[in-house]
């Protein structure tokens, strides 16, 4: 069983060098996703793309619904976005499912990702644990 934490993260702003911002870090089993990223390119003799954790802002817009909807229905649910803050440019996604009790995680990425990455790994949590974690994105509910 993978264990799941979500962090509010406060990080320079992609945009304004000089401001922090809170950006939503995901890590499984204490290594966060940026963290997978690197070891699989290394491991692929590639670097990374570059894209970072998602910013509070983002994840209000964004991908709030589909976190939520990630613990009890399929959902597609994106983690990071390229760095230059153009939501299209690029996006780093899992593609969530249940069974029984569980949550399953897979990676769900274009042919420039899969190229630079090689195969990612999969995850799964216990669906009670998945949705404990989950709870730190009710801070955005309290603004």
């Amino acid at each position: 069983m993978d264990r799941l934490k979500l962090i509010w993260e406060s990080r320079l702003s992609s945009h304004n060098k000089h401001k922090n911002e809170s950006f939503l870090a995901v890590y499984v089993n204490s290594i966060s996703i940026e963290q997978e990223l690197i070891t699989a390119a290394e491991r692929n003799n590639a670097t990374t793309l570059g894209d970072i954790f998602l910013s509070m802002e983002s994840v209000k817009e964004f991908v709030i619904e589909d976190w939520k909807k990630s613990c009890h229905q399929n959902s597609l649910v994106t983690l990071m976005a390229c760095a230059c803050g153009q939501w299209e440019c690029s996006t780093i996604k899992i593609k969530t499912s249940q069974q029984d009790n569980w949550v399953h995680w897979q990676f769900a990425v274009n042919d420039v990702y899969q190229k630079n990455y090689g195969q990612l790994p999969e995850f799964w949590f216990d669906a009670e644990d998945y949705a404990k974690a989950l709870q730190v994105l009710d801070e955005l509910n309290e603004d």
